[in-house]
């Protein structure tokens, strides 16, 4: 799901972040925030706080050299929301394996309710998150646009 990009300019460091905060105030939507003195991380403006989560988040880090510089960096969820299905996911994995430990009569898969709930419930929270993923696509290709703009567009390479 974390899906990564590498972006190449002949430009220095500091133009490409000014160009990039310069360019956030024409993106109202798109929330430009510098870590550190070489890492970046665009997310959404004003988005609701329940849904902030499944929104798609950017980080990148910037590397200098004798070339220019090149932004490498990855989308991915809201760090709450990742830790969120992480739980979920984690708990159900932890009640199955408490189940099958105490209860040594359960040999079919299915045929215990607590476990097929336990199943769907992990099946349920990762179709969530692929969904999530989906539906973020237009907002990725949005910030996506916005880091192509402040880079040289005939060296850009994205993966």
């Amino acid at each position: 799901m974390f899906q990564r990009i590498t972006l190449r300019s002949s430009a220095s460091k500091e133009k490409i972040q000014e160009q990039l905060l310069r360019s956030a105030k024409r993106y109202v939507d798109i929330k430009t925030e510098p870590i550190e003195p070489d890492r970046l991380k665009l997310s959404r403006k004003n988005a609701p706080p329940i849904l902030n989560g499944f929104v798609p988040v950017f980080v990148g880090r910037f590397i200098t050299n004798e070339h220019g510089t090149t932004l490498e960096g990855y989308f991915r969820f809201h760090l709450l929301a990742i830790g969120l299905f992480a739980g979920f996911i984690g708990t159900s994995l932890l009640n199955l394996l408490r189940i099958y430990t105490q209860d040594p009569t359960v040999h079919v898969l299915i045929s215990d309710p607590r476990i097929l709930f336990e199943l769907q419930f992990s099946g349920l929270c990762v179709l969530v998150s692929v969904f999530a993923w989906m539906g973020g696509k237009s907002f990725r290709e949005h910030m996506k646009v916005c880091l192509l703009e402040n880079f040289n567009p005939q060296k850009n390479k994205s993966t």
